[in-house]
C-alpha cells in the first residue's frame, strides 16, 4: 500500500524519473546508476552537488521508489516537476540511463515517447533534446 501522496522535491523527482527509466528494461545496472549521476552533475539544478549529496539523492530516490512502488513513485515524480527546466532535466536523466549501453531498444523508445507526453514536451523540443544529447555523446 503506497504511503503518502505528498509532493517531493523537484531534484528528487528528476532522480526518480531517471531511476524509473532503468526499470523500463526491468533491471538497473551499475552502469545505469553511474550514468544518472554523471548526467545529473551536468544539469544546472545539480551543479553544486557533492559526491555525497548525489549518493544521498540516489538513496532517497531508491527508498522513495521502494516505499511508494515503482509506478506510484513515477507518477508523483512527474507531478512534482514545477517547470520546463525541471521537466527537460528529467528527460535528460532518463535519456542518460537508457542510452548508457549504446542501445535504445524499442520498449525504451516507447517509454521515452510516453515520458515526453507526460512531461508535455513538444515534438520539436524533444527532437532538439535528443540531438543535443547524442551530439554530446559523440
Amino acid at each position: 500500500m503506497p504511503a503518502s501522496k505528498s509532493t517531493i522535491s523537484p531534484e528528487l523527482a528528476i532522480a526518480v524519473v531517471g531511476l524509473y527509466s532503468a526499470y523500463s528494461n526491468e533491471e538497473m545496472s551499475s552502469q545505469e546508476d553511474f550514468a544518472l549521476e554523471s548526467i545529473l552533475s551536468k544539469i544546472s539544478q545539480f551543479e553544486d552537488y557533492t559526491d555525497d549529496q548525489f549518493s544521498d539523492l540516489s538513496d532517497k530516490a531508491l527508498g522513495f521508489i521502494e516505499e511508494e512502488g515503482v509506478e506510484e513513485a513515477y507518477k508523483q515524480a512527474i507531478k512534482s516537476l514545477p517547470n520546463k527546466s525541471y521537466k527537460e532535466a528529467a528527460m535528460l536523466a532518463a535519456l542518460a540511463v537508457i542510452a548508457v549501453d549504446g542501445d535504445v531498444p524499442e520498449e525504451e523508445e516507447e517509454f521515452l515517447v510516453q515520458l515526453q507526453e507526460s512531461l508535455k514536451i513538444s515534438d520539436e523540443r524533444f527532437d532538439e533534446i535528443l540531438d543535443d544529447f547524442f551530439d554530446d555523446e559523440d
